[in-house]
């Protein structure tokens, strides 16, 4: 399920069935053993829309590497900024690793 207000989704939770994104599959793949989808925010579908105020905001990462960088970036999805890969002027949010 792509995100938290399809039809599906709704379904699912009445039929006491687990919910999952497409990455859930890979992770699971990677993996090699079952972990239910709400563990981890990778595995669960979006919520619709944005967190007011985001809208059209940009944010860059920087020094992150491997599935922590993924995971920053689905988090900067999730809450609506569109994701930039450089740092430049016109980045409105840099998250940088300490």
């Amino acid at each position: 399920v792509e995100n938290r207000s399809q039809d599906e989704y709704g379904l699912a939770g009445l039929h006491n069935k687990y919910v999952s994104n497409k990455q859930w599959l890979i992770n699971t793949s990677y993996r090699e053993e079952f972990h239910a989808p709400t563990m981890t925010i990778m595995d669960y579908p979006l919520p619709i829309g944005a967190v007011p105020g985001s809208h059209n905001k940009t944010f860059s990462i920087e020094g992150f590497l491997g599935m922590e960088r993924q995971y920053v970036k689905y988090v900067g999805h999730a809450i609506g900024f569109v994701f930039c890969p450089f740092i430049c002027p016109e980045v409105d949010y840099a998250i940088f690793k300490r």
